[in-house]
């Protein structure tokens, strides 16, 4: 049994409310030689929420380690390893496209040095040609790369469950 300011305390709330909460009933107590009340600790978390260290203080409170499954829960991890797969695919293909661009930046590179060569003054017109056929793939290949990196970027970072309010969250409605 606690007393008043023992219970106020470990419920959070003052003397006060416990006291209109004896009087309206939504407690019930008794009282003690001294006058005092003695409030039952389940009775008093009937009504109001004991504070965390209550609980591991008094072990009134027990939880199970893991949550019951529901039926979702087998739809849930599928999606999950669903998901995963995607996640990794995605990866794969990232990895192939900054290849790819490595690739095109060392060519672009290789042209650079072809046209800044000592040797020559002026380039020829076959050279120019070639530095020019190099650049223009080199770009159309950049903008590709961009266009399949925002595409996989969007499956990424799309929501893995629909969006849901927050009451229908709340009460799981």
């Amino acid at each position: 049994m606690l007393s008043m300011g023992e219970a106020a305390k470990q419920a959070l709330v003052s003397k006060a409310t416990l006291s209109r909460a004896i009087k309206s009933g939504k407690i019930s107590a008794r009282r003690n030689d001294k006058g005092g009340f003695d409030i039952d600790p389940a009775e008093l978390f009937r009504v109001f929420h004991p504070r965390p260290e209550t609980v591991a203080e008094t072990g009134s409170m027990k939880q199970s380690a893991t949550p019951p499954e529901t039926d979702e829960t087998p739809v849930l991890k599928a999606r999950i390893e669903a998901l995963e797969g995607q996640i990794s695919l995605l990866r794969e293909n990232a990895a192939e496209l900054r290849e790819q661009r490595d690739s095109w930046q060392r060519q672009a590179e290789q042209a650079q040095r072809l046209l800044a060569s000592p040797t020559s003054k002026s380039p020829d017109p076959e050279t120019m040609k070639q530095f020019h056929e190099m650049v223009s793939a080199m770009h159309s290949a950049n903008e590709r790369q961009a266009e399949v990196l925002q595409t996989l970027t969007q499956k990424v970072l799309e929501p893995a469950l629909p969006r849901t309010g927050f009451f229908r969250r709340l009460f799981r409605v």
